[in-house]
């Protein structure tokens, strides 16, 4: 009797084998795949803006140009238009308005 629960499991560990085998070639793409065109895969539409100060690294030579002529660093307030009168035109906001106040962030 152990001798054929262990032949079932066995032939179990066989057919899961096959059958991922046979997934692994359904699934995995036939050669190298050329790129899809830009948005392919974008549900609809991605807009984002980031506020300032959000550029995500300062350095100390950045602080201390700051510091010493009053100018941003790279990226630091290039979202700001963006940003200035988004509060004032909340209420009103319509689709056709969203990239005069968020960019482009569409994925692919």
């Amino acid at each position: 009797m152990e001798r054929e629960l262990t032949t079932g499991i066995r032939g179990i560990v066989r057919v899961l084998i096959a059958a991922i085998a046979a997934w692994v070639l359904l699934v995995a793409p036939a050669g190298a795949a050329t790129p899809q065109p830009y948005g392919t895969n974008d549900a609809g539409g991605f807009r984002n803006v980031l506020p300032p100060g959000e550029n995500g690294l300062d350095t100390l030579p950045q602080l201390a140009t700051f510091q010493a002529t009053g100018n941003y660093p790279d990226h630091w307030v290039d979202q700001q238009p963006l940003y200035n009168n988004l509060l004032y035109a909340a209420p009103t906001l319509t689709n056709a308005q969203l990239p005069d106040y968020y960019k482009d962030a569409t994925f692919g």
